[in-house]
């Protein structure tokens, strides 16, 4: 997170480029390492917990863990279960991970049963219900 960058993209024919870069941005601008993710990569995250994991997803849903320090993917790979997967984002906590497909179905990911969003969560207070508006006899009477 600190001075590395990962990076996944189109190639120059608009195709999913196979390969995540990572570049070491104190150094030159070639990479530091290119790790293929034969699913597509189409986006990738840093977890908000580990300094030196992502998570890197494809359209489809499948999704990895990577090493940035290591250089090494996870050995299981995971599939969101959704179609074409547009959107994509880890909780603060870093216990639930969410995908948004092209249809408007947000698949939610966790790998426990009550996944925690936010770690300094509070509950919601609610402001007092307005009481509805009561007829006011002025404004009904006629104009003349």
């Amino acid at each position: 997170k600190a001075d590395l960058l990962v990076t996944c993209g189109l190639t120059t024919q608009w195709t999913v480029d196979p390969i995540i870069r990572v570049f070491d941005i104190r150094q030159t601008s070639r990479p530091v390492s290119a790790l293929p993710f034969h699913a597509g990569p189409c986006m990738v995250k840093y977890h908000p917990l580990f300094s030196s994991t992502c998570v890197v997803a494809s359209q489809d849903g499948t999704f990895q863990t990577l090493d940035v320090a290591g250089l090494t993917f996870s050995p299981k790979l995971h599939n969101a279960g959704s179609n074409t997967v547009t959107r994509f984002d880890i909780s603060s906590s870093g216990q639930t991970l969410v995908f948004g497909d092209a249809t408007g179905v947000v698949a939610q990911w966790s790998d426990r049963i009550d996944g925690c969003l936010n770690t300094h969560s509070i509950e919601t207070e609610m402001p007092p219900a307005c009481p509805s508006p009561s007829a006011h006899p002025e404004e009904s009477a006629s104009v003349p």
